[in-house]
């Protein structure tokens, strides 16, 4: 897997943007996703799902269910006739539902209510949320072993 074009993107935006801010969540949270499924897969699985990181012709991330406490989905846009479906883990769509609050004009209402519906498991059952910090915790632990992020 080569992640060379999300590493790209990624600072391309930190180049028009700067460093700091919320301008550039999405490239980062891409990037950190395709270099936690090359350098941690087991770690990776369990957070984001099981499905493989693929780029359709919108340039939306599409990606797997599976671990992390089941899969949910939704469109990626509001057209029912959207071709792609945005899959992920819960564990890993409640941690970003924490930087998708307010974001409904950039990425559309459906990932956004996906995100909170997300958080709204996972806060409700108290074991679940210890299981999700978890996982997050192993994934980032395994990152930093790599010296892949701080």
């Amino acid at each position: 897997m080569d992640c060379s074009i999300f590493s790209a993107r990624r600072k391309q935006c930190h180049d028009v943007y700067g460093n700091r801010g919320e301008e550039c969540l999405n490239e980062e949270l891409t990037e950190k996703r395709c270099l936690s499924l090359k350098h941690c897969p087991r770690e990776a699985n369990e957070y984001y799902g099981d499905a493989p990181m693929t780029m359709p012709n919108n340039g939306f991330v599409v990606g797997g269910s599976g671990g992390g406490g089941g899969g949910t989905s939704v469109d990626d846009d509001d057209n029912n006739d959207s071709p792609y479906q945005y899959h992920k883990a819960l564990c890993a769509s409640w941690a970003e539902s924490f930087a998708y609050v307010d974001k409904e004009l950039e990425y559309g209402p459906k990932t956004v209510r996906h995100h909170q519906d997300a958080r709204h498991i996972v806060m409700r059952d108290p074991k679940l949320k210890q299981e999700c910090r978890q996982i997050a915790m192993n994934l980032a632990q395994c990152l930093r072993r790599k010296r892949l992020f701080s």
